[in-house]
């Protein structure tokens, strides 16, 4: 968690009001089990890491900021599970269970994940998740992605989040640099001892690009590259759209390509 976890949760709790329970999969028993794991390992960690945020408490915790009470152990829980361990967290998470050699996305909260929408990613293996191969050996990775607005949720320079193809491409373009937001995801994935499933846990850092440019020597940096960089992209366009015919009307809106 960083100095924006308070940003991050309000945006949450507005999420979860906007559009409910399409931003969360109710857990299955066998998810149920695993997600109940993982809150018990959120209750030991979370007051211990970030005293001034978290109490440990007999049903489990209570937010020193929010005043919030989330109550573990009462069964049945008063709230989805999902929901509870992603209010408490700065991060979107998905449960991955095993099955016949493979893992899959069983239940999970997506609220702050750039344009993918848990729906249309249940029930898959982690590997047709991510069309990179075995993700399960990596420990962490990282993306970036430049967005044309605002919102840390869903980029509404997109689309609408109900259309039926989005995608980056098809993005408002940005006239100003002020319209151009720097968006990253650290994806790390935990597996629980006891059931064996694995947490896939995705943390977005957003940053306005005028901002980042204000950090000490990041405007340099960028910009020595443009003399080679800009003629190569351009001298690239051109052979794609030219000889190839890849202009961006006909760009498809599958992702990754």
């Amino acid at each position: 968690m960083d100095n924006e976890w308070l940003v991050y949760h309000k945006r949450k709790l507005e999420r979860a009001d906007e559009i409910g329970s399409e931003v969360y999969i109710s857990t299955t028993e066998k998810s149920y089990d695993t997600i109940c794991e993982f809150l018990d390992a959120m209750r030991d960690f979370l007051p211990e890491r970030y005293p001034s945020l978290f109490v440990r408490t007999t049903p489990g915790l209570d937010n020193i900021v929010t005043g919030e009470k989330v109550d573990f152990t009462s069964h049945p829980l008063k709230e989805n599970p999902m929901v509870m361990a992603a209010k408490s967290v700065q991060d979107d998470l998905v449960i991955m269970i095993e099955e016949d050699g493979q893992y899959y996305s069983k239940a999970g909260v997506i609220m702050l994940t750039d344009f993918w929408r848990l729906k249309d990613k249940l029930g898959i293996t982690m590997s047709a998740i991510h069309t990179s191969g075995d993700d399960l050996k990596y420990n962490e990775r990282n993306n970036y992605f430049i967005q044309t607005d605002d919102d840390i949720a869903w980029s509404s320079a997109i689309g609408a989040e109900d259309s039926a193809e989005i995608g980056w491409c098809t993005a408002d373009v940005a006239k100003t640099a002020e319209q151009l937001y720097f968006r990253s995801e650290r994806q790390s994935l935990r597996k629980l001892p006891r059931t064996g499933a694995v947490v896939f846990i995705i943390h977005t850092y957003f940053l306005p690009i005028p901002k980042l440019c204000v950090e000490p020597f990041v405007s340099r940096s960028l910009a020595k590259y443009n003399d080679v960089f800009m003629p190569y992209l351009e001298e690239k366009a051109r052979e794609q759209e030219e000889i190839m015919g890849h202009t961006l009307d006909k760009k498809p809106v599958s992702y990754p390509y």
